[in-house]
């Protein structure tokens, strides 16, 4: 209605009627009654009518109708529309109130292999929680390709994979070469600098790394001979696995070091030599558009640093 509307606009302008009042409104009709509404407010319910008086003087017309021995409100025809318009101011409101508060946090999205995010960098999520308590991560784990798809079609802001796939929207950038080692268990027959032409295939737990990887893997071993078990889970099931001391896997170093924190087995982790093809880990970034700007640069400031000590720290990375 016209005239509820220009009620409201007159009131905004004249700055008479306030948020206290609309929700002394909203909490009458949400109690059903005067005293109900007075005890909700923790106020009189001489009070709470004053106020609904103020509110409709404001707005120029009758929002409840003041019937004797009736115990119930009952809204005017004014009333119901002038409900609807209180129930969305005020949660307009609401919002304004948050967007301060969400303004001070940058969000960011994430998208990488789980071999990488999950277990590479996190040591580096721990150290955001602590140190960028502004920032709000959103993070996914999928296939290289999955995650490629994720950064075209903008649903994350940055990605990791391990192979570069060509794409006029993205733009790749190389972060970190993860070497391969041997974990096993510390009674094995296996020692550092092994040759991988003294580990017997039938024993190994396989995982398809990429496809350099397999490649080298199918050279060195042969294609037709049967290992102990194949895992395409980027390393997670690793650890309960070495119940024999003959058991080996060729893993990346970040998921060797997680394993052998919580495997039941007395595990270590050896250079293979020749080493395996180190696995590449690529930053792939959107060309066209960045939604969350501020968030991604206070990311990548941190990354760098991370990267940085994870080289300087160990051999197994470059």
């Amino acid at each position: 209605d016209r005239s509820v509307s220009r009620g409201l606009g007159d009131v905004y302008k004249r700055q008479v009627m306030n948020t206290l009042l609309l929700k002394t409104f909203l909490t009458i009709v949400e109690a059903g009654t005067i005293s109900l509404a007075a005890e909700k407010l923790y106020t009189s319910q001489s009070t709470v009518s004053y106020r609904l008086k103020q509110l409709e003087q404001a707005i120029g017309v009758q929002l409840i109708y003041r019937n004797k021995g009736i115990q119930g409100i009952s809204l005017t025809e004014y009333g119901v529309q002038f409900l609807g318009l209180v129930q969305n101011y005020l949660q307009l409101e609401r919002k304004m109130g948050a967007l301060g508060t969400f303004s001070q946090h940058h969000p960011l999205n994430i998208a990488g292999t789980q071999s990488f995010v999950n277990i590479c960098l996190r040591p580096l999520f721990k150290r955001l929680l602590i140190n960028k308590p502004e920032l709000s991560l959103y993070v996914y784990t999928d296939h290289s390709s999955l995650v490629i798809n994720k950064v075209v079609n903008l649903v994350a802001d940055i990605g990791f994979v391990t192979y570069p796939l060509h794409h006029s929207s993205l733009v790749y950038k190389e972060t970190l070469y993860e070497e391969f080692c041997l974990l096993c268990r510390k009674d094995s027959p296996y020692f550092d600098g092994i040759s991988p032409q003294d580990l017997d295939p039938r024993y190994e737990i396989f995982s398809p790394w990429h496809a350099e990887f397999e490649r080298w893997h199918n050279l060195t071993f042969g294609s037709d001979v049967p290992g102990m078990i194949s895992l395409r889970t980027g390393g997670a099931m690793l650890f309960d696995m070495f119940n024999s001391a003959e058991v080996w896997s060729l893993t990346s170093a970040s998921v060797a070091d997680m394993i052998i924190q919580i495997s039941e087995y007395d595990l270590i982790k050896y250079h293979v030599s020749p080493s395996p093809p180190a696995i590449p880990h690529y930053k792939i970034l959107p060309t066209r558009y960045q939604q969350h700007p501020r968030g991604l640069a206070i990311f990548e400031e941190a990354l760098d640093q991370f990267i940085s000590d994870l080289k300087n720290s160990s051999e197994y990375y470059h």
